[in-house]
């Protein structure tokens, strides 16, 4: 199950989890989710950002917070976990890079296509499907497929 297809079905999967559970639970006083993004590009990057200043060890309760009920992860060696799963044992790269390719949002999903890979190893890019949600007011990360590291960045983008 290395297909990317396969891991991007997992993650859709996820997000329409976490649509229903956070539409089950929803109060109505919850802001609804915007109807377009300006800068779909930007706003991935930005929750991208968030994600990764998350996993910093002090940041635990605010991880929590960020992923949703249904989070999954697919790492590229196969390894599938889920929220619970995950918040025990996540990696931390204080000096970690990311560079969105493309980002479609279709309310209330932003699905972001990007490259991440930290300034202390060389020739190592690690892409990556990132799924969010509007849950409840606010973004929450429902997914992440993370795919066999390249030695290059694509060159388009």
């Amino acid at each position: 199950m290395n297909s990317p297809r396969l891991a991007i079905g997992a993650i859709a999967g996820a997000a329409v989890l976490a649509l229903g559970a956070g539409a089950a639970s929803a109060a109505s006083s919850a802001a609804p989710a915007p109807k377009s993004l300006s800068n779909p590009t930007l706003t991935g990057f930005q929750l991208i950002q968030r994600f990764e200043n998350k996993l910093a060890p002090n940041q635990a309760s605010q991880l929590a917070s960020f992923l949703s009920g249904s989070f999954i992860i697919r790492r590229s060696d196969g390894a599938t976990l889920n929220r619970a799963q995950y918040l025990q044992d996540h990696p931390y790269y204080p000096d970690w890079q990311a560079k969105v390719y493309e980002a479609e949002y279709q309310a209330p999903v932003l699905t972001v296509q990007a490259f991440t890979w930290t300034t202390t190893t060389v020739g190592q890019f690690n892409p990556g499907l990132f799924s969010f949600a509007w849950i409840n007011g606010g973004w929450r990360m429902t997914g992440f497929a993370k795919f066999a590291t390249q030695s290059t960045l694509p060159a388009t983008g």
